[in-house]
């Protein structure tokens, strides 16, 4: 369900990955960036499993770092492609295997930029453009038909912004924004957020709306209150006297009732029922 994306240059990397963590098929949050910076100009994109790619990629980012300290130098882009895959295939063969897909983007003085493409089976490759996820169905047909190895920034960023159009227009998730980096010889940069603008949300209909409902009688208390009664009642001093003409009931002055030919008299002051005549 996630989505990376990578486009070499003469003179850089462009990448961009969705902001999307989700849990199974709910959206938990939409500001998550998935790269993380090994170095000062290499990047590691990392998309799979939410505990997988958390810990691996941060047990990649520390050793990277560790080598750094022992040794006074940085890994070069392909000596840190190759330790991940190296650490990747370990795990594949334990107990512990990490579901991972793993974009690595660098830049090196002396081999210029480098684009590496990694899958959870650690599968390793030297790539010009690359793409992980269900979008990389949809995208690399347009990266493949549109890719020039000379492009400069702004045509990578055309081609990316293309990309993601695409996404969107067939992809049958939502995917709403992209984190965006370049990769040079000066380091990192942030670039612009890719943001996916969607139509104004309003649903039209030609089919008229429905008649309001007609309004509600007033209760039969309210209309005893008022001194108006019902359809077949009538209104009389003291005991009501009603005629239930559906239910073959009446009800007569002093508290009795008749019904089918008999007199349901109730017995009044004391509780109980009244005795029948």
């Amino acid at each position: 369900m996630e989505y990376l994306i990578g486009i070499q240059g003469p003179d850089f990397v462009l990448v961009a990955a969705d902001s999307v963590a989700a849990s199974s098929i709910i959206k938990m949050k939409d500001d998550h960036d998935k790269m993380f910076k090994l170095s000062d100009n290499i990047l590691l994109l990392c998309v799979g499993e939410a505990g997988d790619t958390v810990q691996f990629a941060e047990y990649i980012q520390k050793n990277v770092q560790l080598y750094k300290m022992r040794n006074g130098y940085e890994l070069s882009p392909t000596a840190a492609a190759n330790f991940t895959r190296k650490n990747l295939a370990d795990y594949l063969r334990s107990r512990t295997p990490y579901h991972v897909n793993l974009l690595l983007a660098g830049y090196d003085q002396a081999d210029g930029p480098a684009l590496f493409y990694m899958d959870h089976l650690s599968a390793l490759a030297k790539a010009p453009f690359a793409a992980h996820g269900y979008g990389a169905f949809l995208t690399l047909s347009i990266l493949d038909r549109y890719y020039k190895p000379d492009l400069t920034r702004e045509d990578g960023i055309a081609l990316l912004q293309k990309c993601i159009q695409e996404l969107n227009k067939r992809f049958i998730l939502n995917l709403p924004s992209f984190n965006v980096r370049a990769i040079d010889k000066e380091g990192v940069h942030d670039l612009e957020k890719v943001c996916v603008i969607p139509s104004d949300g309003r649903v039209s209909s030609n089919t008229p709306p429905p008649p309001p409902p007609p309004p509600r009688p007033p209760p039969r208390h309210e209309l005893h209150q008022q001194g108006r009664g019902l359809q077949g009642e009538e209104n009389l001093p003291g005991p009501v006297l009603r005629r239930e003409v559906a239910q073959g009931r009446q009800e007569v002055p002093g508290g009795g009732r008749r019904r089918g030919g008999r007199e349901e008299r109730r017995r009044g002051g004391e509780g109980g029922r009244g005795g029948q005549v």
